[in-house]
């Protein structure tokens, strides 16, 4: 940790630290239960620390936390120390009602007589996480994206290789570090072995904590009442060119999920624009108030890639829900709308 719990405690609750002590063992579990115990304004929390707060980590820690729980003394609070929070990890805190406070100093406490909440705060830049192997990178998130996007498969490594045009070295790379992270499960099945989702909403969480949408290389602009005419005023102008466009973000969300309006049309194309296509789209320098955001595919939109109803090709629903991150306008309402759309689609297996 890069500040002790307890300094961090003092300044969080306003109080001062009376005693800090390793916990004894605890009955009915594995192992020794949390690491701390820290007393403080006249009540005991029992503590885990913990260097990460992405996702994976928090979901671990809160399963360990609530199976141990139950056998601490009445009054001690359970609580989780990281070095710093991220937004999935703290929700995920905040849906197993587990108190935590970061190294930076933010903080999500709720108890009867005690109510904290600090957000925003950033002692230190973020220390760069170049450490093992990155199973989200661009390439290698090939395979959580075909994951996410078939629920309850029981996948394969020939299945995979086949999904996401990966060699056998790179696959089993990537299968190692997920199932490391218990992301996946890996069973043996007669000589060949079966890898599943552990929990979609952690994986998915876990790749979104890691994900960088592409920036937009040329913006264009379409006189239009509306963002769906532009949408299909823009794949027209393409398809008389011959350019494979693939629609993400806001419209994209709005096909899966119905969840409203948009103005602003993203998409992505094989290769930057060219003359014929900076004219059909009015693409100029100035980026002030344009309604459509062109990006180049690195190869992520193909996965999953569908064509509606409506004649359009739309990003996979996992793919548009990352996009989301990068968009302006209604791009949380059109998160929460997409998330749900993914819930019921793996709820339904």
């Amino acid at each position: 940790m890069v500040r002790p719990a307890s300094e961090v405690f003092e300044e969080v609750l306003a109080s001062p630290v009376t005693r800090v002590r390793r916990s004894p063992q605890v009955a009915g579990t594995k192992r020794d239960g949390p690491d701390l115990l820290i007393d403080i304004g006249g009540r005991t929390y029992a503590v885990e620390l913990k260097n990460s707060g992405r996702s994976s980590s928090v979901a671990a820690v809160v399963l360990q936390m609530e199976r141990y729980s139950r056998s601490l003394k009445n009054g001690v609070v359970p609580l989780l120390f990281v070095e710093r929070m991220t937004p999935n990890g703290a929700a995920l805190c905040a849906e197993h009602g587990i108190a935590w406070i970061d190294a930076d100093g933010n903080a999500e406490i709720v108890l009867p007589e005690v109510r904290v909440r600090i957000r925003g705060l950033r002692r230190s830049e973020p220390r760069a996480d170049r450490e093992g192997f990155n199973a989200f990178s661009r390439t290698a998130s090939r395979v959580s994206h075909a994951l996410l996007l078939a629920p309850g498969q029981r996948w394969t490594r020939a299945a995979l290789e086949r999904a996401t045009a990966l060699d056998k070295g790179s696959l089993s790379r990537i299968i190692r570090a997920l199932s490391d992270e218990h992301y996946v499960n890996v069973e043996r099945q007669g000589r060949a072995s079966v890898v599943t989702v552990t929990s979609w909403s952690t994986l998915l969480d876990a790749w979104a904590e890691q994900y960088r949408a592409p920036k937009a290389v040329a913006f264009g602009l379409l006189s239009s009442r509306s963002g769906e005419q532009t949408l299909h005023d823009v794949e027209r102008r393409l398809s008389e060119r011959n350019v494979a466009a693939t629609f993400t973000g806001l419209p994209a969300a709005a096909y899966y999920a119905r969840f409203g309006s948009f103005r602003r049309v993203r998409l992505y194309v094989p290769q930057a624009p060219d003359l014929d296509m900076r004219r059909a789209l009015n693409i100029t320098d100035d980026i002030r108030g344009r309604n459509v955001a062109i990006c180049v595919d690195d190869g992520r939109a193909r996965i999953g890639r569908t064509v509606g109803t409506d004649g359009i090709p739309y990003a996979s629903p996992v793919l548009t829900y990352l996009d989301l991150r990068d968009e302006p306008e209604r791009a949380t309402e059109a998160a929460e709308s997409l998330r749900r759309v993914l819930r019921d689609m793996w709820s339904a297996v």
